[in-house]
């Protein structure tokens, strides 16, 4: 005979950051990722171990390297950009590529801004 748990809903749970899982699957290292990102090695460590909460600007860097959304990587949807059915793009996503745009102060890196944002839209429409 079988016998069930009753599950309990827990208010405090909170989704866990998928940051390991795309670094793994990416075959990368976190000394590669620290580097990549800039910022070091045993602090990734504790992102990925959720010891430490990372900065937004942080998040927004992590989820640019990955090429994937701040809340897919944070763990709070389940679609990153690129598994993403075209009609349900995560459009955290590209809100997070449009605001990123008003902290660039140099013309060609927010050209090159616009333009993702508009690949975006048009990955988007289909």
């Amino acid at each position: 005979m079988t016998t069930f748990k009753k599950l309990k809903y827990d208010s405090n749970l909170k989704p866990s950051n998928r940051l390991r899982e795309l670094r793994l699957s990416k075959n990368l290292t976190l000394k590669q990722v620290a580097d990549d990102i800039g910022i070091s090695e045993n602090l990734i460590g504790k992102y990925e171990r959720e010891e430490r909460e990372p900065k937004l600007k942080t998040w927004i860097k992590l989820a640019d390297y990955f090429n994937v959304s701040v809340s897919y990587l944070q763990g709070l949807t389940g679609f990153s950009k690129g598994k993403a059915p075209s009609d349900d793009l995560d459009i955290n996503y590209l809100h997070q590529r449009i605001n990123r745009m008003l902290e660039i102060n140099n013309i060609h890196d927010l050209q090159n801004e616009l333009e993702n944002v508009i690949k975006i839209t048009h990955l988007m429409q289909k």
